[in-house]
């Protein structure tokens, strides 16, 4: 695991993380290296473990990244342990079927609050291996100019408005 670029200085790519997936599955296995994880989703990830090792309810149930290849939810919280699950889709998703629904792959795991501590302390070490780059705010190559937050329509598609919400009116509908 590292920084996928890790000399850059553009604020876009700079905490992008090359994350392991791995998982073993009825003696089949599964390996993928992607960049599915920013360094501020391991803090992320670490702090919604330490809620649920401390028997809080993290903010989120469901905690969902910019890149939808992985999702951690809580499924169920007892007095002994708690469900949570790792949604794996797209490139993290193993080839062989493991139950999952559609295009996702679905792991369970059920772990005591002991273990939910010690993997938060795990992504915790980890977050401060790779931490959030801080970098210009400034661009490295040229930008457009800001856009106008009002609506930009042209002629030939307020004509396709027209005729299709039958007004005679030149403003847009909205």
């Amino acid at each position: 695991m590292g920084y996928e670029f890790p000399q850059s200085q553009d604020r876009s790519d700079a905490n992008w993380l090359m994350i392991r997936t791995q998982l073993v599955f009825r003696q089949q296995e599964f390996s993928d290296v992607s960049p599915s994880l920013e360094a501020g989703d391991i803090v992320r990830i670490a702090v919604w473990l330490e809620d649920l090792s401390n028997r809080r309810l993290p903010e989120c149930v469901c905690l969902g990244f910019t890149e939808p290849n992985l999702r951690f939810e809580v499924f169920r919280v007892t007095e002994d342990f708690v469900i949570i699950g790792v949604r794996m889709s797209l490139e993290s998703r193993p080839p062989f079927k493991t139950g999952g629904i559609r295009d996702e792959t679905v792991c369970q795991f059920s772990l005591s609050y002991a273990q939910l501590d010690a993997h938060a302390q795990q992504f915790r070490a980890i977050a401060d291996s790779f931490p959030v780059r801080q970098v210009s705010q400034c661009e490295t190559r040229p930008t457009r100019p800001a856009k106008s937050k009002e609506p930009q329509f042209t002629a030939h598609a307020l004509g396709q408005m027209r005729r299709r919400f039958g007004t005679k009116d030149s403003r847009p509908v909205h």
